[in-house]
Parts: structure tokens; C-alpha cells; sequence
């Protein structure tokens, strides 16, 4: 068996293996500051999923008055690549794949627009439009003590707004009860009214409305005033 021309090179010049060696290992090093090195690296998912809650509508009808309105008005954005939907009772959710490079910040204001150019059923919630993100849970912390549950919901909130403002991009407070407001009338004073439970329930739910405020930026956001 005969080495290769390669290997008999360096078998009959010793010296020059090791004066490779030597380049390779300085090549190494000053390469190595050159090297894009993050501990949590950013990237961008180019998807940006809308969902509508439609209760009691079958799935046929949230297709013929969600989907079908809607998909054309996302495909013609700039740099889609792909449009996907689902429709089942009582709720659709459609996905934006844009390609892959494109300005995702843009491309969710795109998204958002052309939702709002959509007139959805009267009883059906408002659209929800979220970018794909990628998260890594970092730390949890855990908030006790001889406290209301009033008084650690706003301890958490501030926790929140301080990490927010120190560079953090996603918190979550998590364990607490939903906020509620209860209303409670006597039966004196309700046959005093003249008025039933579900006469003051009418009247609350005409007045807890969500109401459009106006546009902001040419149009570009709405703002509304909820509940």
C-alpha cells in the first residue's frame, strides 16, 4: 500500500506539518473574535396567525363569513408566501406565512390592517393578530405574604412594568383569580324599583359595551374603548 502524494509530503517535510498546524491554530484565534455569538440568539418566525371567536356559529358559517372575506384581503399582502385556514363551530383561525427575510414588523401591521377592512358578524369577538415568537422561560418568581389579593396583583404588575422597562419582552403573571365586579341588590330595594335580577343584568350589559374611539395615524390603528 502506497500514501497518497499528500501524506508523503508531509512525512518527507516534517517541518511543514507543523508550520500548518501553527496557521491553522492563529487562523483559529483571530477568527474567533469575529465569531456572531449571542447566549439567547434573535431570530424572526415569519407567521402571523388571526383568530376569531364566533360562539355558536357552525362551522360553515364561520367560514362563508370570516374566512372567505378575509383571505383575499391577506393574500395580496407584500412578501406572503402562503395563507392557511381552518374553520371549525364557533371560532376560525387563519395563519400568514410570509417569506422567509421579510420585515415581520411590517408584516403584522399589514395583517392588522387588512383585518380591519373586514366587517365581521355583529356577535362575533374581536380579532385576535399575533406574530410568531419564540420564547425561553428565564426565571419564575413567586410572590406570598400577608397580602390581599388586590395588593399582590398590583405587586406583580409593578414587577412587570420594572422588567418591561429594563429590556425583558415578554412577563406573564400567572394564579390569579379573574377581576370581577359583583352588583348586589336587596329584595327590598328591587320591589321598591319595581325591578328584577335580570332587569339590572339587561341594563348592565346595554351599558358595558365595546365602542370605537377613533383612528390614529391615517387610519392605520383603531382605538377602542372596552367595557
Amino acid at each position: 500500500m502506497t500514501a497518497s502524494p499528500f501524506l508523503e509530503f508531509f512525512i518527507r517535510h516534517k517541518t511543514a506539518a507543523n508550520l500548518l498546524m501553527i496557521l491553522m491554530l492563529v487562523l483559529g484565534a483571530v477568527s474567533l473574535d469575529r465569531l456572531n455569538r449571542q447566549f439567547f440568539p434573535s431570530f424572526d418566525v415569519e407567521v402571523v396567525a388571526v383568530s376569531v371567536t364566533w360562539t355558536g356559529a357552525t362551522a360553515e358559517d364561520v367560514d362563508a363569513n370570516i374566512v372567505q372575506p378575509l383571505e383575499p384581503e391577506l393574500r395580496t399582502i407584500s412578501n406572503v408566501k402562503k395563507v392557511s385556514s381552518n374553520s371549525y363551530e364557533g371560532s376560525a383561525s387563519i395563519e400568514v406565512e410570509f417569506e422567509f427575510g421579510a420585515d415581520m414588523k411590517q408584516g403584522l401591521a399589514d395583517v392588522e390592517s387588512a383585518v380591519g377592512q373586514i366587517d365581521f358578524p355583529e356577535e362575533a369577538e374581536l380579532p385576535k393578530v399575533i406574530k410568531g415568537e419564540f420564547f425561553d422561560p428565564i426565571s419564575k418568581m413567586v410572590l406570598s405574604g400577608p397580602y390581599s389579593v388586590d395588593d399582590l396583583r398590583r405587586f406583580g404588575k409593578n414587577i412587570k412594568e420594572d422588567l418591561q422597562r429594563l429590556g425583558v419582552d415578554k412577563v406573564e403573571i400567572n394564579g390569579l383569580p379573574n377581576e370581577t365586579i359583583r352588583i348586589e341588590v336587596s329584595e327590598t330595594e328591587l320591589a321598591r324599583l319595581g325591578l328584577s335580577l335580570n332587569d339590572i343584568a339587561g341594563r348592565v350589559a346595554q351599558t358595558s359595551l365595546d365602542v370605537p374611539a377613533g383612528r390614529l395615524a391615517d387610519g392605520a390603528l383603531r382605538v377602542r374603548s372596552l367595557g
